[in-house]
């Protein structure tokens, strides 16, 4: 780069003193006869050349710059094409693995629910145990109105219990206490002598009566306990035991 810029510059200038003896001549104007040709005129020349030499390293240095920032430029475009195209690769993998997470995660909610289906349709509330082929709780430190045993079954995630038939009646018998009294979750309230399940809200599938019973006196005795296998209906403001069940089928 340096040798052409000193060639363009001489040969510039050559062709600049050429011009002006040839219009100084033309002009009628004096002209300049050298005596020594070679050595006069490498002398004007360089003289007249000399500050442009001076100049060439600048200039250089200027083209050299140029140059570097156009390796950068076309680095950084370069750089930025390979970028982009990797953002975008990377964003199409991520919103595929986002597509097949979430295929994965339903085949395994699915496949869990079946099988948690099979092996037990409904979470057990805990302190419920299996009698018979349903999940009871049986209270026998605390008594409570009928209205709040109701309650407190509902809080422990059941419903106040009803019976479904003798054999899981004798089940529930054998553990409770001789002579003790229990509420169910048996009543007429909404319409005397008309027993329902307050779990299921549907007709009380098993009644086992003690004799006597029901009396329903003066149509107030509108709640049902258990007693020694037996049920009886009775005032539903008197306290005692209770039994919850985890199910509202029955």
């Amino acid at each position: 780069m340096f040798y052409f810029v000193s060639y363009f510059l001489c040969t510039f200038l050559v062709l600049n003193l050429h011009k002006s003896m040839a219009d100084g001549q033309d002009n009628g104007q004096s002209v300049c006869l050298l005596n020594d040709p070679p050595s006069q005129c490498g002398a004007y020349c360089l003289t007249k050349v000399q500050p442009m030499i001076d100049l060439i390293p600048e200039f250089q240095k200027k083209v050299d710059g140029i140059e570097e920032q156009s390796t950068e430029v076309h680095e950084s475009l370069k750089a930025m094409i390979t970028k982009k195209d990797f953002e975008t690769r990377l964003k199409d993998l991520q919103t595929h693995l986002d597509v097949q997470f979430l295929k994965i995660q339903a085949l395994l909610n699915k496949t869990l629910h079946k099988d948690l289906s099979k092996k037990n349709p409904k979470i057990i509330p805990p302190k419920f145990v299996q009698i018979g082929s349903r999940f009871f709780y049986i209270e026998t430190y605390s008594i409570k109105t009928w209205t709040e045993a109701a309650a407190t079954c509902r809080e422990m995630g059941g419903y106040l219990a009803a019976i479904q038939n003798e054999s899981e009646l004798n089940a529930i018998k054998a553990q409770l206490n001789p002579n003790s009294y229990y509420w169910l979750g048996i009543h007429d309230r909404e319409k005397s002598g008309i027993f329902q399940s307050l779990a299921s809200g549907l007709p009380a599938k098993f009644l086992k009566w003690h004799q006597g019973y029901p009396k329903n006196y003066e149509q107030k005795l509108n709640c049902v306990w258990i007693s020694n296998g037996e049920m009886h209906d009775f005032f539903c403001n008197y306290k005692t035991y209770f039994i919850c069940q985890a199910d509202n089928k029955i």
